[in-house]
């Protein structure tokens, strides 16, 4: 206990300073956005370095099966832009091939780190400018869609998911025109809301639902998964609906980056009307 003392007495000053410094340093991150994102980007940055060592040595040691695993990703994926063009009627595609929303860019990439039981999570991606990568570029799996790359370096990537207080995509029932914005509100993270399908709208448990084109994110038609309940808001004009993910976002290991034809430059003019 005296050396606890004797301790404290000669070193009481520097560890009250580095106290205060902590709790400083905690508040300017916590209530200023722009240093929290770059304290954010650091953390990622350097945690995605970190466990793409450690992936890499596992991946050495199964290198066999992982490359069998990525073929078979691979060949799923090309089946699927192939059955986009070929079967348009069935997949409701009738405009694919003239419509500026094509897709033009597929980046396979693997995931180097993840968050997953916040309120707001994000994947960090193994690939970042140098491989094609772009701020807003969709981020999808073969199962369904995963969130939008918010920020980008030479070499990694960081994504929004859909499990993200702020994320809110555009989505439609599959054979219907009806329209409604996919929402995270829950704590189960494969079930989401989508908000503002009016009452009218004739929506049935099991419809699928799927992106609904009007973004320059997402192009149209892709499954994100199938109503589950419908809930009538008392007073209100709009349903909203539960929506059990097809995507399982919490195993995803090898992800897909998507980039749509002009939908950077989209976003771009989007942005120059919000300023006005």
């Amino acid at each position: 206990m005296r050396n606890l003392l004797l301790f404290l007495a000669k070193y009481g000053h520097l560890l009250l300073f580095l106290i205060l410094e902590i709790i400083c340093f905690s508040l300017i991150i916590q209530f200023n956005d722009s240093q929290k994102e770059t304290w954010v980007n650091s953390v990622n940055l350097y945690t995605g370095r970190v466990q793409e060592r450690v992936n890499g040595v596992n991946n050495y040691l199964k290198l066999q099966q992982l490359n069998d695993s990525l073929s078979v990703e691979n060949a799923k994926l090309l089946q699927q832009i192939i059955d986009f063009k070929v079967d348009l009627k069935d997949n409701a595609y009738q405009n694919f091939e003239s419509i500026d929303t094509s897709i033009h860019t597929i980046i396979p990439t693997r995931v180097c780190d993840k968050t997953i039981r916040l309120r707001n999570n994000y994947f960090t991606l193994c690939k970042g400018s140098k491989q094609g990568i772009k701020k807003g570029m969709g981020v999808v799996s073969k199962q369904g869609i995963v969130g939008v790359v918010k920020s980008v370096t030479d070499h990694y990537s960081d994504v929004i998911l859909l499990l993200h207080s702020q994320s809110r995509t555009s989505v439609s029932i599959k054979g219907k025109q009806y329209f409604g914005n996919l929402v995270w509100r829950t704590n189960d993270h494969s079930l989401m809301k989508m908000e503002a399908v009016p009452k009218y709208a004739n929506v049935s448990l099991a419809d699928t639902v799927i992106t609904s084109g009007y973004s320059t994110i997402f192009p149209q038609g892709l499954e994100v998964g199938k109503v589950e309940s419908i809930n009538d808001e008392q007073g209100g004009n709009n349903y909203e609906i539960d929506v059990r993910l097809f995507n399982n976002i919490e195993l995803l290991e090898y992800v897909y980056v998507i980039g749509i034809d002009h939908g950077l430059e989209v976003q771009e003019l989007y942005s120059k009307k919000n300023s006005n």
